[in-house]
C-alpha cells in the first residue's frame, strides 16, 4: 500500500514528499513488505554517489510530457512521487542506481496509463544512452548494431564505383566515405573512431535510399542530421554549410528581391555575397544571444551583412599628400599629388579603395581646407573647374557602384578649425608649403563656395547630385570670420534645393578640433540601435524601463565587443589580410588601429518609447530627455566597465524603425500601437532616432526640445526638418540656424526640400 501521512513509519525524506499528487486509486505493482528505510543517494555509473533529488525525475517526466504536447507540472511532482515510493518499497534504504531510477520511471509511466510520455522518455534516454557509449568511445557495438541492421534487411553493401559526388570545384568525385571521417575530424575536433561510425551511418542511409548520384551540400545536410540524432549539437553548427536558399538566389538574381531591384550582375554578386556573410555573423561573430536580440528584434546590428568592414570614419587629403596612392598591402603606386586634377584623380581613386572597407560612410574632414594649397593663385574659373569636376566624380560613383556602398561625404569649413590654424602645411608634391594652413583661408573659401554654387546649379538639365553629401560646422568662429553671412545665405540655399545637407551646431568652447593627422579621426567600427518602444513594453514604468535600458545597453556592448574580436583579428593579419588598406603602416603606424575606435549604441523610436510613460506632449518631451540621459550614463559607465569606447547617438535610417514596428506587431502590441503609418507605403513605423513627430511641433520647437535630448548624445545627432513647398527661401533658412545655434541645444540641423 501507499503511506498515507497518518502512517506511523518514518516519513520519507522531504524530496520524497508529495505522492498525494497522483491518483491514488491507480495501483502499482508494488511488494507487500513494510516501506524500508528511505534513501538518500544514487549510485552513478562510474562508481560515485550523490543525493537522492526528486526534483530532477520531475523535471526529467515534464520534457517527456511536453514532448508529447502535455504542459501539467503538477501531474508530473506526482509521478516523481510514485517513482520514489516504489523505489524505496524495492530497494530499502540502499541507495538504486541510476539505471534503476530510469527503470522505475518507465514502469511507473507504463503502469499508470502515460504511454505517450513513456515513450517518449524511452526514447529520450535511449538517445542518451547513444551520446554516452559515443563519448566513452564504445565504437564497435556500435558499429556492430549498424551491420546487423544491414544483414537484417536493408540494401547490400554500397557500389562505390557507381556513386557519384557532385562537389565543389565544378568537378564530380567517385565516393569516399574517408572524406566525410577528414571533414568531420578537421572541422570539429571530433574524434576519429566517432566521425568514422557517423560516416558508416549516412553510407547505410544513402545505400537504403538507392541513390546514385549526390552532392557535397546534400552529403553534409546527412551528416548533420545523424550529428543532431546523436546530440553532437555543438560538432553540427561546427560542421554545418552556409548557404542561400534557392528560392532566394532566384529572387535575387532575377532583380524580384529588394536589395537588387534595377541591379546589374555585378550587384547581384554583391548580395548573394552579403546575404552569405550576415548568416555568417549571425552563427559565428555573435552569440546567441546577441543573434537572437537582433533577430527579434530587440537591437538592430546594422549592416551584419557587412561584417567584415568597418561603419565608417573620418579622412584627410593630407594622406594623398604625404604619401601619395596606395596599393591595398600599402605598397606605393603614385606619390603625392602635384596638380589640382592629380590630387582630385587620387582622391576619387582613394575614395573608391574605401568603398571595400567602410559599410555607412566615407567622410572627409575639412575637405576644402586641405585642398587650399592647390588652388593657391589660380584664378576663379580654375576654382569653378576643380569644383565641378569633384561634384560630377562623386556624382558618377555614386550613380554606378552598388546601392549598399557607403555615403561619400564632404565636410566644407568657412573658418580654418583651430588645431590646423598654427599647423605647418603640406603643399603639392609632398613638399611642406611653408606656411600654415590658417594662411590658406581665404583659398578653402573660396573652393567651398565653388563646390556649393556647383551643386545649387545641379548638372545638365537641373538634375540634383546624388553625392557628395555636405556637412557645414557652425561653431563661434564661423560667425566670426569673415564673409560668414554670405556663405551661410549661399548653403541655405543649397539646402532649399538639395537633400543630403547637413549644418553640424557645435557650441564647444574655444572650438575644440581634432589634431591635424593623415590618419583618419573618429573610427566607427559598428553600430547598434536599440528599440526603445519595446523596452517600455517589457519595463511596464520608468524604473522597468531603465532597467530594461540598462541591459540592453550592456548587450550591444556585448556585441560590439564581439564585432572589435573580429576585426582586431583581420587587422592583426596585416598586408595578408582582407583589411590590408587600412592595417598598412606609415612612419610606424598602422591607418586604422582598434584601440582608437568608437562603437555606436544608437536610439530609435524614442519618441514612442517616452509615448508609454507620458500622454502630454511636453511631459513626454521631458520623458524622452530623461531617457537619453539615462542612456548616456548607461553607456559611459557600460564603456568603463567593459573597456570599450562606446558613443550614444541617435539612428536617422527610417529602413530601421520600420523594421523594428514591424516586428512588434506580434510580440509587443502595446508597443507597436504607438507606431504610425508610413505616408507613402502605409507601413507602420516608429519615429527614427530621437526626433519629435512634425505634427505636434512647429519647426523651431523641435528643434528646441530635440536639442534636449542632443546634449546627451555623443555625436551624429540631426533634426531633420522639411521645408514648406511656399515661403521657403535662403534668408529664412540662414535665419534659422543662427535662432537654432544661438536659442538651442540642437546639434544639427538637415532640410528637406518639399
Amino acid at each position: 500500500m501507499i503511506p498515507s501521512e497518518n502512517d506511523e513509519q518514518p516519513l520519507l525524506p522531504e524530496a520524497h514528499s508529495g505522492e498525494g499528487a497522483f491518483d491514488a486509486q491507480m495501483s502499482l505493482p508494488l511488494p507487500a513488505a513494510e516501506t524500508g528505510a528511505p534513501f538518500q543517494s544514487v549510485a552513478k555509473r562510474d562508481g560515485r554517489t550523490e543525493r537522492f533529488d526528486r526534483r530532477k525525475i520531475a523535471d526529467a517526466i515534464s520534457k517527456a510530457f511536453l514532448a508529447v504536447g502535455v504542459d501539467d507540472r503538477s501531474q508530473a511532482e506526482g509521478l516523481a512521487s510514485a517513482v520514489t515510493i516504489f523505489l524505496t518499497k524495492i530497494h530499502g534504504g540502499n541507495p538504486p542506481t541510476v539505471d534503476q531510477v530510469h527503470d522505475a520511471v518507465e514502469r511507473v509511466l507504463l503502469t499508470m496509463g502515460q504511454i505517450p510520455a513513456a515513450l517518449a522518455y524511452v526514447r529520450h534516454r535511449d538517445r542518451r544512452g547513444r551520446i554516452r557509449r559515443l563519448r566513452d568511445g564504445d565504437l564497435g557495438a556500435m558499429m556492430g548494431e549498424l551491420e546487423e541492421a544491414r544483414r537484417e534487411g536493408g540494401p547490400g553493401p554500397l557500389d562505390r564505383a557507381l556513386l557519384q559526388v557532385r562537389a565543389s570545384g565544378d568537378r564530380m568525385a567517385a565516393w569516399d566515405r574517408d572524406r566525410i571521417v577528414n571533414a568531420l575530424a578537421l572541422e570539429t575536433g571530433m574524434n576519429r573512431n566517432v566521425a568514422e561510425l557517423v560516416a558508416a551511418e549516412v553510407e547505410s542511409q544513402i545505400a537504403s535510399a538507392g541513390i546514385q548520384t549526390l552532392t557535397s551540400s546534400l552529403v553534409r545536410e546527412m551528416v548533420g542530421a545523424r550529428l543532431i540524432e546523436h546530440g553532437l549539437i555543438g560538432e553540427r553548427d561546427r560542421h554545418r554549410r552556409l548557404g542561400v536558399p534557392l528560392y532566394d538566389t532566384a529572387r535575387i538574381l532575377r532583380g524580384l528581391a529588394s536589395e537588387t531591384a534595377g541591379a546589374d550582375p555585378d550587384g547581384t554578386d554583391r548580395a548573394l555575397a552579403r546575404a552569405l556573410k550576415k548568416e555568417y555573423a549571425l552563427t559565428e561573430v555573435f552569440s546567441a544571444a546577441v543573434a537572437d536580440a537582433h533577430l527579434s528584434g530587440a537591437i538592430h546590428l546594422h549592416d551584419a551583412e557587412c561584417v567584415d568592414r568597418l561603419h565608417g570614419a573620418d579622412h584627410s587629403l593630407e594622406y594623398l599628400m604625404h604619401f601619395g596612392v596606395r596599393r591595398p598591402d600599402g605598397t606605393a603606386f603614385a606619390g603625392p599629388p602635384a596638380y589640382p586634377d592629380t590630387l582630385l584623380a587620387q582622391w576619387t581613386r582613394f575614395d573608391a579603395q574605401l568603398d571595400a572597407y567602410f559599410s555607412a560612410r566615407v567622410g572627409w574632414r575639412a575637405f576644402n581646407v586641405f585642398a587650399a594649397p592647390f588652388i593657391d593663385g589660380r584664378p576663379d574659373d580654375e576654382v569653378a573647374q576643380l569644383a565641378q569636376m569633384t561634384a560630377y566624380d562623386a556624382a558618377y560613383r555614386a550613380a554606378t557602384r552598388s546601392h549598399a556602398a557607403p555615403e561619400t561625404q564632404i565636410e566644407l569649413c568657412w573658418d580654418v578649425p583651430q588645431a590646423l590654424r598654427g599647423a605647418d602645411a603640406m603643399g603639392p608634391g609632398g613638399e611642406p608649403a611653408g606656411r600654415t594652413w590658417g594662411a590658406f583661408g581665404h583659398d578653402a573659401q573660396r573652393f567651398a563656395w565653388a563646390l556649393v554654387e556647383t551643386l545649387c546649379q545641379g548638372g545638365n538639365e537641373g538634375l540634383v547630385f546624388p553625392e557628395p553629401s555636405i556637412v557645414i560646422p557652425i561653431n563661434t568662429r564661423f560667425f566670426g570670420a569673415a564673409g560668414s553671412g554670405g556663405f551661410l545665405r549661399h548653403a541655405a540655399r543649397l539646402a532649399c534645393v538639395r537633400g543630403r545637407f547637413d549644418f553640424a551646431l557645435d557650441r564647444t568652447p574655444d572650438g575644440v578640433d581634432a589634431e591635424p593627422s593623415w590618419r583618419p579621426g573618429r573610427v566607427v567600427v559598428q553600430r547598434v540601435s536599440l528599440n526603445l518602444p519595446r523596452a517600455a513594453e517589457r519595463g511596464k514604468d520608468e524604473p522597468g524601463l531603465f532597467a530594461e535600458l540598462d541591459r540592453l545597453v550592456n548587450l550591444a556592448a556585448t556585441a560590439h565587443l564581439e564585432k572589435r574580436g573580429f576585426i582586431e583579428e583581420l587587422l592583426l593579419r596585416g598586408k595578408a589580410g582582407p583589411l590590408r588598406l587600412l592595417a598598412a603602416e606609415h612612419d610606424g603606424l598602422a591607418y586604422v588601429s582598434a584601440e582608437d575606435a568608437h562603437f555606436e549604441i544608437a536610439i530609435d523610436g524614442l519618441w514612442e518609447c517616452a509615448g508609454m510613460l507620458s500622454e502630454d506632449d511636453a511631459e513626454r518631451a521631458e520623458s524622452a530627455r530623461r531617457i537619453a540621459e539615462r542612456l548616456h550614463y548607461a553607456c559611459r559607465e557600460t564603456a568603463r566597465q567593459r573597456r570599450i569606447r562606446l558613443s550614444l547617438t541617435a539612428n536617422t535610417a527610417p529602413d530601421t524603425a520600420r523594421r523594428f514596428a514591424a516586428l512588434d506587431t506580434t510580440g509587443c502590441p502595446n508597443a507597436a500601437a504607438m507606431a504610425h503609418a508610413d505616408a507613402a507605403t502605409q507601413a507602420a513605423e516608429y519615429t527614427p532616432g530621437a526626433a519629435l513627430p512634425a505634427a505636434a511641433w512647429n519647426a523651431f520647437e523641435r528643434a528646441r526640445a530635440e536639442g534636449e535630448v542632443h546634449v546627451w548624445l555623443d555625436g551624429g545627432a540631426v533634426s531633420v526638418l522639411a521645408l514648406p513647398e511656399e515661403g521657403a527661401s535662403e534668408r529664412i533658412v540662414s535665419e534659422f540656424v543662427t535662432k537654432a545655434f544661438n536659442e538651442t541645444n540642437c546639434r544639427g540641423l538637415r532640410f528637406l526640400p518639399a
